[in-house]
């Protein structure tokens, strides 16, 4: 926000972000908000927040300013001249926009993929691997908008085998996996969890009166497990399953 607070130290008055927005859409000369979005690379929704949150990202008014030879002064307040005088506009906006992307990645959520760890929906599968094979890259919008992921720290994903979770879990469905903060449970989601079986993905529910954890399946024909006994202190919960990919229509 440093361009911002250069302003505001000034003391020039912006105007709304509205009005903003209607000076990036005649700067790219463009009329709806929906062609603005395409113009800068991101969605109408993401143009509604920022006139719901009363500001706009620095990234996207410089890349304006520099896309269009526009002044940034002028898209702010929409005083002085608006048009200045630049060479090399273009490749100097993609430079500008890479610095910015590096120093802050705030749009996109490298997740951990362990391409050789299962959790299984069915018999039980060990860990071969404790080291990510890669990283992939999604939209922070995707994750938070059409899987409901709004904690990043420690996510990761991991391979479901088998098919005691169907129809909720598919063989071979990728599973966002979030570790567990302060060891709360809820009684009813599904849960990574290491047993002397193997490391499982199941649908838990918790009797501490009974000193039991019930493993269950939400595929019909299977039997749902009971943990008890010794074998609980044997138990680790990994992480609660917040989401899931799957490769199949």
């Amino acid at each position: 926000m440093k361009f911002l607070n250069f302003f505001l130290k000034k003391g020039i008055k912006m105007n709304d972000i509205k009005s903003i927005i209607e000076r990036m859409k005649q700067a790219y000369n463009v009329k709806t908000n929906k062609e603005l979005a395409e113009k800068l690379g991101t969605s109408l929704s993401n143009i509604d927040n920022w006139k719901k949150r009363n500001n706009i990202p620095d990234k996207y008014l410089l890349l304006t300013s520099q896309m269009n030879g526009v002044e940034y002064n002028w898209l702010l307040t929409g005083e002085g001249e608006m048009y200045k005088q630049t060479e090399n506009r273009v490749q100097k906006a993609r430079e500008l926009l890479n610095n910015i992307e590096n120093n802050h990645k705030t749009d996109v959520i490298n997740v951990p993929f362990y391409e050789d760890i299962y959790a299984s929906a069915g018999a039980g599968a060990y860990n071969e691997e404790l080291t990510p094979t890669q990283k992939l890259t999604f939209s922070e919008n995707f994750l938070r908008n059409m899987l409901n992921i709004i904690d990043f720290a420690g996510l990761h994903i991991i391979t479901a085998v088998g098919d005691s979770m169907q129809p909720t879990i598919f063989d071979g469905d990728k599973l966002f996996v979030l570790p567990l903060k302060d060891h709360n449970i809820n009684d009813g989601g599904v849960y990574v969890i290491s047993t002397p079986f193997g490391v499982l993905v199941k649908r838990v529910y918790i009797y501490p009166v009974e000193q039991k954890i019930i493993l269950h399946s939400d595929n019909p024909d299977i039997k749902d497990e009971v943990l008890e006994g010794e074998i609980m202190e044997k138990v680790k919960f990994i992480g609660r399953v917040v989401g899931i990919l799957r490769n199949r229509i």
